[in-house]
């Protein structure tokens, strides 16, 4: 069984590796600043990836964030 300090460690690492999954993904479309290439896929991406990050936040009582 895991102790409570293993599962926090756990939960972090995942919190780290989630928020990198999405700031990848969003990095690119910010990059572009809002050019004529940006899209409306793109929109919808960003506001999927920021979601998901808020969630994750709160999920690690980060409410800073």
């Amino acid at each position: 069984m895991q102790s409570e300090d293993d599962f926090a460690e756990t939960l972090w690492h995942e919190f780290a590796n989630e928020t990198e999954e999405h700031l990848n993904l969003v990095e690119p479309i910010l990059a572009r600043g809002g050019s004529a290439s940006s899209s409306a896929d793109d929109i919808a991406q960003l506001f999927r990836s920021f979601h998901s990050i808020k969630g994750l936040a709160r999920a690690m009582d980060l409410r800073g964030m």
